[in-house]
């Protein structure tokens, strides 16, 4: 596994909690995460982290002083770490075909496989699914993922986020229109394919909060 792919979880872990990341030196980081990330002026707890590598094997070290720590501040600093070192065991799994990727996500992320299609429950109720299955792109397979949007949507304003977002995308058929993304299986870890999951649930949610209050020009639509 390599620095950018640890500093890749780091950054997104920490980006959900309103927090930073910042490299210091060959596989150290710098983090710091709000004590409330709900709170304008929270402070921060700072503290880095190191990734090392022996004989195959993955270490992760923490300088943050626990012991000194509230139990509120240590629960914030334990959450985190506990989920970096639950993604970065998933980014190291990968799959030569599509069922190994299905069963992942269904190990993972409770989804329900059927006629070779995972579906995956949102968290909210007012949510939709996302649908992963697989695609063959000049003979190669891809993992095709997607999640139902609203129907009779200006194609303007869908024309218009698609020339905004990045690696997900709107798409339309026979007026059912989604927001989807693909990558070749190849390229896909557990984790990157769990981000990817999470994306389109959360870029759904950001999307149509846009387009009820009515946009806002100058916000970009990609938030990684």
């Amino acid at each position: 596994m390599r620095s950018p792919e640890i500093e890749r979880i780091h950054q997104r872990l920490a980006l959900s909690r309103g927090g930073t990341v910042t490299t210091v030196g060959e596989m150290r980081w710098q983090i710091a995460l709000p004590e409330d990330p709900d709170a304008d002026d929270s402070p921060t707890l700072s503290f880095q982290n190191e990734v090392v590598i022996e004989e195959r094997q993955l270490a992760l070290h923490c300088d943050a002083r626990l012991d000194q720590y509230t139990p509120a501040q240590a629960d914030v600093v334990g959450a985190y770490q506990s989920e970096l070192a639950a993604a970065i065991q998933r980014e190291a799994a990968v799959f030569a075909t599509f069922d190994d990727a299905a069963h992942f996500l269904v190990a993972e992320l409770g989804g329900e496989l059927e006629d070779g299609t995972v579906e995956l429950a949102p968290a909210d109720e007012d949510g939709e699914p996302v649908f992963v299955a697989e695609v063959a792109v000049a003979r190669e397979p891809w993992v095709s993922l997607s999640t139902p949007f609203i129907e009779d949507v200006d194609p303007e304003w869908l024309l218009e986020q698609n020339g905004l977002l990045t690696h997900v995308h709107f798409e339309a058929f026979e007026g059912d229109v989604s927001l989807a993304t693909a990558l070749p299986l190849a390229g896909l870890s557990g984790q990157r394919l769990v981000e990817l999951v999470e994306d389109l649930f959360s870029f759904r949610a950001r999307l149509l909060d846009d387009l009820e209050s009515g946009g806002d020009e100058d916000e970009d639509a990609d938030v990684n």
